[in-house]
Parts: C-alpha cells; structure tokens; sequence
C-alpha cells in the first residue's frame, strides 16, 4: 500500500514542479456567471422553438450539435441580487455587449452590412437577449455590436473585457493565437453544426472533398473566416494557401474569375448553375466565446533526456523524500 501510495505522489508532486505547465481556460466569478446565463438562453431558444423558426425562416443547413441537454430548466443561475461582474453589466445597462467579425454579408446567415443586420444568427442573438431579459424580468436586453476586420482582434476584445462574448457563430475547433479556442477562451454550450461546404467551378469536373485534395495542387482555397478555413484545413493537403473574404458574394466571384480555385462555406453556397458544391465531410461546432482567466503559452514537454527537461521543484522533493522515508518504516 505505501509503495503504491509513494508512485501516485511522486507522479503528483513531479507534476507540480513541471516548468511546462499549461493552465486550463478558467473564468472570473463575473464572467462565470454571464457563460451560466448564456448557457441557460441556449438551452431556452433551443427548447422553446426559436431556434428551429429562425432556421427555417431563413431555409439555414445546418445540423443537430448539441453539448448541452435542451433543458432550461435543469440550469441554475444566479439571482440578479447576486450577480456580479459581467452578468451585473448586463442587467445594469440592460445591453449585451458583443464582438463581431465584419461587418459582411453572409447571405442567409447573415448580413450585418444593414443595420440592423437580418439573418438567422442576428435572429437567433435576438432571442438569447430575451430569453436573459425574460429570466430576469427586464423589458428588454439589447444587442451592442461592435466589428473587427479579424477573428483574432474579436477574440482579443473579449479576451481583454472589452465586450461580454462574441457571436455564436464562431468555430470553436479552430486556434487562437497558437492554442485551441477552447483552451484560449471559454466556449458557451454549442448552439449547432456546420456541414463545411466546398465548392468549385463546375468545369472542374469535382464533386467530392477527396477530389478536390487530389486536384489542387498549392492553389489558394476562398473561404469567409479564418475559422471556416480552420475547419476544413485537414481535408486539405498541407500547405495549402487560402485566402479569406469579406462576404459571400466577393467569395463566389474569386472562384469564378480562377482567383481562389475553391471556396468554402458553412452551409450552402448560392444557386449558381457555374458551381459544384459538395460536403467537406467535416462539421464545426458553433459558440459564443466567453474570457478566459489566463492566456496559456503553448509548450510541449521536451524529452527526459533534453538538458532543458522539466524537473521538480525543491519543495516537491522534499515531499517526495518524506513519503519514501515513511514507507521504509512502515515496512522495517
């Protein structure tokens, strides 16, 4: 028992002492408190309908992506006297302060070069804000956009409290400035997935991701997102360019004009006979992104026999020893 005892410790107080630790994305009470809310919204549109109507309203191809069970009511929130931080911002001013990529018309996900934007992600943030204000009888919580050229500027905006969250419809499976999203800022419950949808010029001849792989040979792929592109970048042989675009429209006229040989979209590109659109066989989970505490520094343990290996600290060999002593008396 004491030598099993003493393995586990030494694994633990080793781990203490690492030099190449990476912090999890942990929140402030504040921000805590606004990603439960958020949480519970998602939820409430979800089971409540306004998720299914803004998809049909606005024809959206999407799939069924959930983290969270549809349940509002098995969330707990905190009662306004409690909240704090962000949460208080929020019903204090009763505005909901988002970042966003743009603006740029996405067609049916939306246009956010009309103010105010239409579309179905303008609809569904329309009604989180009230399923919040609903939750906590407010009249009305409005939506504040504020929009940045680059999805790496949206999430430095959140990620230094700037604004609440961002849009939902950011990947979470794509970077943040050298590690995961998920790991660089806090992800709310997915909302939905994205089918990625490649889609070339029909004389090409290509109907499929792995035809595409095969055919296209270091040219740049079109895309609306650094995110989209993040999303379909494994399917593709390394290396490939790509280049982003700020709308729809300006995306489908580089793969026409052969400045792009592909584009890809999330969801459907538009009715154009010219095109051949086709599943990248990938889907994205879609979320608001919240703060995180801490911004992590990617760095790989390097190998026990690297002179820069991570070594325990002095404390936790100290530690380490008194356990080893205690096991020799125990067992004489």
């Amino acid at each position: 028992m004491a030598k099993a005892i003493t393995s586990v410790l030494a694994a633990a107080v080793f781990a203490i002492g690492t030099t190449a630790d990476m912090p999890p994305a942990t929140l402030g009470a504040g921000d805590t408190q606004l990603a439960q809310v958020i949480d519970f919204a998602i939820a409430k549109v979800t089971a409540d309908g306004t998720l299914l109507a803004a998809k049909t309203r606005w024809d959206l191809k999407t799939v069924a992506a959930l983290t969270c069970a549809a349940s509002p009511d098995a969330y707990t929130v905190p009662a306004a006297s409690d909240s704090v931080g962000a949460l208080r911002e929020v019903l204090d001013t009763g505005y909901l302060q988002i970042a966003a990529l743009g603006p740029a018309d996405w067609g049916v996900d939306g246009n956010y070069e009309l103010d105010p934007p239409v579309g179905f992600w303008p609809d569904y943030v329309a009604g989180i804000a009230k399923a919040i204000a609903d939750k906590y009888s407010l009249g009305r919580v409005q939506v504040n956009r504020t929009f940045y050229p680059s999805s790496t500027q949206v999430l430095d905006a959140v990620r230094t409290r700037r604004h609440h969250l961002t849009e939902p419809y950011f990947n979470t499976g794509a970077f943040y400035r050298g590690v995961p999203r998920r790991v660089g800022m806090h992800a709310s419950c997915s909302v939905l997935g994205y089918d990625s949808t490649f889609f070339v010029n029909s004389s090409t001849g290509i109907a499929s991701a792995a035809a595409l792989a095969s055919a296209v040979n270091g040219r740049p792929v079109g895309a609306l997102s650094e995110g989209d592109w993040h999303a379909v970048a494994p399917v593709l042989p390394q290396g490939t360019p790509f280049q982003v675009y700020g709308s729809s429209s300006l995306l489908e006229q580089a793969v026409t004009n052969g400045e792009v040989f592909a584009g890809v979209v999330s969801g459907d590109p538009s009715a154009n006979a010219g095109f051949t659109a086709f599943s990248s066989d990938v889907v994205t989970l879609r979320s608001f992104l919240l703060p995180a505490q801490r911004m992590p520094t990617p760095c790989p343990s390097p190998p026990a026999s690297s002179a820069h290996a991570a070594q325990p600290s002095a404390a936790a060999l100290a530690v380490l020893a008194a356990v080893w002593f205690w096991s020799l008396r125990v067992h004489g």
